[in-house]
Parts: C-alpha cells; sequence; structure tokens
C-alpha cells in the first residue's frame, strides 16, 4: 500500500534533536538527512567542547569529514540548518543552557538518540551513568517537547543475548531501571564492583546489560508519544552512501580486517568457525551474526587476499592495531562461540508500506548485495580513510606482497 505522504516529504519544514551525531552511525544518519531530505527546517546537535574546541570549531571541523564530501561539492548551504547545542549526555539536564533547552522544547518534532557507549568492557558505573542515565535525562528533555512527533532509540540487536531468537519486539528488563541508577548513585566502588557480575547475569558485558535497561526505560514513555527502538547489529563498512566503503574506526570487524591485512593478526589467532549469511534477512549465522571478518577470514575467495595484503605497511599503526584487537578479540570472545537468529520481518515489510522512488533512496535490501564487490569496497575503504593510505602508495603494498 503506497503512502498519502513520503519520506522526504514528512521531513519538510521538520526541525530535529540528534545525540550522538559525532559518532560513525550518528554522522552517517546527519548526512543522509541532509541530503536527501533538503527540505527539513533545521537540525541541532548536541556537542561538547573537546580537546580546546568549542563547539562552533568542533561543527566547522565535522562538516569537513569525508563522509560530507558530497554535500560539500553539491549542497554546501545545508549545513547552515545544523546548529550545534553545547551539551554534555554525562551531566545534570544535559548540560543544556536554559535558553537552548527552552529553544528545544519550542522547535523539536523529531529525536534521535544515538548517543551511547560501546565499550564492552566499561564497569557499571559509567555503563548506567552513559546508558541508561544518559537517556532518561534525554527522556526528560523529550517530555518537555510541544511538538514532539516520534523519539527514535538507537539500541543494539544484542540487548538480549540470553534470547537465541530474538524478536522484533520489547523484552522485559530483568531489573527496572530507576532501581538501577539509584544504585550506582549511592554504592561505592567497594560495595559495587563485587555485584556486577550477579547484577548483570546472563549478559556477558555491561553494554548488553544497559543496553537492556534502556529499553526497558524508553518503552516506559509508551502512550506519551511515538517511539521507535533502532536494533543495529555489528557495524561495518558504508556499500555506497556516502561514499563506497567509508569507515572511520577500528571498531568491530574493521580492526580485524586492518589488523590481517597489516600482517599482524592470522587465522589461527580467531576463535571463530565459519560464518554465514543468509541474504533474504533472516540475520542467521554459524558463531555470530553479521560477523563479516569471520566470513573473509574463513570463506574468502583467493583474490581478497591480495586486497588484504595492500594494507601492509606504517610499523607504528601496526603496532597500534596489534594491541588494540588483541584486546577486542577478548572482549568478544562470548559473541564468537555463540549463535543467535535476528527476526526482522517488520524491517522487510517497510519496502512494501513505502513508494519506489523512496525504496530507491531510504531503503537497503541486502538480498541484492554483491558481496565480492562489498568486500572490495570495504577493504579499499579502510585502508583509504582508516589507514591514511592513498591508491599512489599501491605500487609498494604490492611490492611488499610479493616479497
Amino acid at each position: 500500500m503506497t503512502p498519502s505522504i513520503g519520506v522526504a516529504e514528512f521531513y519538510k519544514n521538520k526541525t530535529i534533536f540528534v545525540t550522538g551525531g559525532t559518532g560513525f552511525l550518528g554522522k552517517v544518519l546527519v548526512e543522509k538527512l541532509l541530503r536527501c531530505c533538503p527540505d527539513l527546517k533545521r537540525m541541532y546537535l548536541l556537542m561538547r567542547p573537546k580537546k580546546g574546541q568549542n563547539i562552533e570549531e568542533r561543527l566547522e571541523d565535522y562538516f569537513n569529514s569525508r563522509v560530507f564530501e558530497i554535500l560539500n561539492e553539491k549542497s554546501p548551504k545545508s549545513f547552515d540548518k545544523v546548529t550545534a547545542i553545547r551539551g554534555d549526555i554525562l551531566q545534570d539536564n544535559l548540560g543544556i543552557s536554559i535558553e537552548d533547552w527552552d529553544k528545544l522544547t519550542r522547535e523539536t518534532e523529531i529525536v534521535y538518540h544515538c548517543a551511547a557507549c560501546v565499550r564492552f568492557d566499561m564497569p557499571i558505573r559509567d555503563a548506567v551513568n552513559m546508558n541508561i542515565t544518559g537517556t532518561d535525562r534525554v527522556l526528560k528533555l523529550a517530555d518537555d517537547m510541544e511538538k514532539l512527533e516520534v523519539f527514535v532509540h538507537v539500541s543494539t540487536s544484542y540487548c538480549r543475548c540470553e534470547v537465541r531468537n530474538l524478536e522484533e519486539r520489547l523484552y522485559p528488563a530483568k531489573h527496572r531501571p530507576q532501581d538501577i541508577m539509584n544504585c550506582v548513585q549511592w554504592m561505592d566502588d567497594e560495595l559495587l564492583k563485587p555485584l556486577e557480575p550477579k547484577l548483570i547475569e546472563p549478559q556477558p558485558n555491561t553494554y548488553a546489560y544497559t543496553k537492556s535497561l534502556t529499553e526497558e526505560l524508553v518503552a516506559q514513555k509508551a502512550g506519551k508519544y511515538p517511539i521507535v527502538i533502532a536494533r543495529p547489529s555489528i557495524v561495518t563498512a558504508a556499500e555506497k552512501e556516502p561514499l563506497p566503503g567509508w569507515v572511520d574506526n577500528l571498531n568491530g570487524p574493521t580492526g580485524l580486517l586492518v589488523g590481517s591485512g597489516k600482517g599482524r593478526l592470522f587465522v589461527h589467532e580467531f576463535p571463530f568457525s565459519v560464518c554465514l549469511w543468509y541474504p533474504d534477512g533472516t540475520a542467521k549465522s554459524s558463531k555470530i551474526h553479521h560477523m563479516i571478518a569471520a566470513f573473509f577470514l574463513h570463506v574468502l575467495p583467493a583474490y581478497f587476499i591480495d586486497f588484504l595484503m595492500l594494507l601492509m605497511g606504517q610499523k607504528t599503526f601496526m603496532v597500534k592495531v596489534q594491541k588494540r584487537v588483541s584486546y577486542g578479540l577478548n572482549v568478544l570472545q562470548y559473541f564468537t562461540i555463540n549463535e543467535w537468529f535476528f527476526e526482522n520481518d517488520y524491517y522487510k515489510s517497510l519496502k512494501e508500506r513505502i513508494s519506489k522512488s523512496d525504496n530507491d533512496v531510504f531503503y537497503t535490501d541486502l538480498s541484492t548485495l554483491n558481496w565480492n564487490k562489498y568486500m572490495q569496497s570495504y577493504v579499499k575503504g579502510a585502508r583509504e580513510f582508516c589507514c591514511k593510505e592513498d591508491d599512489s602508495t599501491l605500487p609498494q603494498a604490492r611490492k611488499l606482497l610479493n616479497q
């Protein structure tokens, strides 16, 4: 059934508030909205001063990122719609001034809450303060918004690791989130640290535990305003937008890809078994969902090894990668020896709920993805965007490969 209003039309003259906009997913979200919804009215980004820069200076650097390359070339005036709001997810009232708070509550119609800490090994107090209490602060701001039409919360597919067949529905949390927020406020570290394993059980880490409680916290607002909970899985490089292979950090599979390409990691070091991707969108895998690193390390066509080895070089960088990835392997071990099935029928049904033109712009059909082409873009993107190696170094890299 074709909707009466298109996606871009829905965003026309709308004002959006975004937290976590400086992160990997946040940058992609901001770029996509500015490029594909050109008639949106305004976008506010929660941003804190950092490294001696005020928020205006940070915003200027932000738009110089390669992710905004197309917009800088074709629509630089779109950046005029973006305003940085000084604040911090870890501060009371988000650290937002009274004037900015009033402005946001008067104008905002859509909230994207992307801010979170994705470190699996974060101490329980820090994870609660960032993921649960931080979200609670954003919800309190949303409660005051006069024209709020939807609150979008970015969660994770691993919000309930003990559920091996995760459906697109809410799952009751083990604890009441308000009780846990209260606990970390009055308990000292000596008392809280030994309680952590029992608190988070059966979750493998504080990240999954706090994200599950955060979903419960957001769900408590049901009926007050419309809520969307998005559960992305392991994040890899962009397929084609905003740039093929674009990735700006070494998190997850990218670190493994670069580490192996640099010659610092080998197949026998990985506790993965063969990873299988089912293109029908059911998101099944042997040992880990969407862990593309496992896929290419075990079933990668031989010619991809050439692409991987083109990453070789830069000794200092190699040491850095070795340390980060070796540590990451230990943290990720739980996810590499277990199996999940993620149902996403509701997501797939969106294809039939929007127009053909919106399908081309806003919907990704993984069943049509050319995995060979994607992996080439991914490796080349990691080489260019993470390793800062341009194509002029390819001959030397090939020479090293053949030694």
